[in-house]
C-alpha cells in the first residue's frame, strides 16, 4: 500500500459551494441562509479567522448579481431606548457579522429580528414598517410571497426563524403580541419604531423543539446533503408552510416538549371535567 493510501481527504470550501449550487438552482429566488461556522471550520480543519469572510464573497459569487442574499443579523433590542444598528454586531454567528459589514450590504429595520441583504430586492425590504414581526407587510411575509430558498448550513434544517411565522397565522397558546417602541438608527439615521412581536409565554415557558418536524419538512420537498457529518439544506418558503402549517392547525402544541402545561387552554372543557 503506498503512502498515498493513507492519506485522509480532507473536505474543501469548493466542496461545500458545489453542493449549495446544487441545492439552490439557478433561478431569481431570493436566498436566505442561516448558518454556524464552527462545524465548518472543524470540517475544513481551519483556524483561519478570514473563513467566514472567505464563505461571504464564495456565496455572493454564487447567487450572482441578479438574485439576492440575505442572513439573519439579529440584535438584542433596544438600550437606554436607542438600538443602533450600524454598531450593534449580529446575535446570530460569525457568518452574519462578517456579512454585514461587507459593501453593498445593508440592513432591514427591526430592534430584534434586522437582515442583511445584498442584490436586487435590497429596496424593497429596507423600506418594510411592519407592525407586527411575523405578521401582514412582515419580512416573513415577504419571504413567502418570494418563496425564497432557505439554505442551513452546520444546523439542523429545522433551525429557521420562518418556522415562527407558522405560529403566529395559528395563533398558537403558548404566544402573546406584546408591543415595543424605541429609537433605531441605521445608516445614520435615527428615527422612531414601534413593533409587535409574538413571544413566548414566560410563566410556563414553553420548551419549543423543531426538530420533530424533520420527517415532515423532508416529505414536503426539503433537500439535504451531508459532507463528512456537515449538514446542509435547502427548502423553499412556500413549501415549509404547506409542511408545517397543516401540522400545526391540528395540533397547535407539535412543537412544544412541555405541553401538559398548556393543554388546559386548548382543551378548557376536557379540564372542567377532568376536575
Amino acid at each position: 500500500m503506498t503512502v498515498a493510501a493513507w492519506v485522509t481527504y480532507v473536505p474543501t470550501l469548493d466542496d461545500i459551494i458545489e453542493v449549495c449550487a446544487e441545492l439552490i438552482g439557478d433561478d431569481r429566488r431570493p436566498v436566505v441562509v442561516y448558518a454556524a461556522m464552527w462545524p465548518l471550520a472543524r470540517l475544513l480543519g481551519s483556524r483561519d479567522r478570514t473563513l467566514p469572510d472567505q464563505l461571504c464573497e464564495r456565496l455572493e459569487a454564487l447567487v450572482g448579481d441578479h438574485r439576492s442574499l440575505l442572513m439573519p443579523t439579529f440584535v438584542p433590542g433596544y438600550r437606554d431606548g436607542l438600538c443602533d444598528l450600524d454598531t450593534t454586531p449580529s446575535t446570530t454567528g460569525q457568518l452574519s457579522e462578517a456579512f454585514r459589514l461587507r459593501p453593498g450590504v445593508r440592513q432591514t429595520v427591526s430592534a430584534f429580528f434586522p437582515f442583511a441583504v445584498r442584490g436586487p430586492d435590497s429596496d424593497a425590504v429596507i423600506t418594510l414598517r411592519p407592525q407586527q414581526a411575523w405578521g401582514a407587510g412582515s419580512l416573513y411575509e415577504w419571504f413567502e410571497q418570494a418563496d425564497v430558498r432557505f439554505l442551513m448550513l452546520g444546523t439542523h434544517a429545522t433551525h429557521c426563524s420562518y418556522l415562527h411565522r407558522m405560529e403566529f397565522l395559528v395563533g398558537v397558546p403558548y404566544r402573546f403580541n406584546k408591543s415595543f417602541t424605541g429609537a433605531v438608527r441605521r445608516q445614520g439615521e435615527e428615527f422612531e419604531l414601534t413593533e409587535e412581536l409574538y413571544v413566548r409565554t414566560l410563566d410556563p415557558l414553553a420548551l419549543n423543539d423543531f426538530t420533530v418536524l424533520g420527517d415532515a419538512l423532508c416529505a414536503g420537498g426539503m433537500q439535504s446533503r451531508l459532507i463528512d457529518g456537515f449538514p446542509i439544506s435547502e427548502m423553499g418558503a412556500v413549501a415549509m408552510r404547506d409542511a408545517f402549517l397543516p401540522i400545526l392547525q391540528a395540533d397547535p402544541l407539535c412543537v412544544v416538549q412541555n405541553q401538559d402545561d398548556f393543554a388546559h387552554l386548548l382543551y378548557p372543557a376536557a379540564r372542567s371535567i377532568a376536575q
